[in-house]
């Protein structure tokens, strides 16, 4: 499995959390 970051963003009062998993093949995959 890829590793995966977890990143939390504050956008006008609301946060936002973006998950981004890095496949081993090099590929990216982000989730709102």
């Amino acid at each position: 499995m890829g590793d995966l970051r977890v990143i939390f963003v504050v956008d006008r009062g609301r946060v936002l959390v973006l998950v981004q998993r890095i496949a081993p093949r090099g590929q990216v995959y982000r989730d709102l």
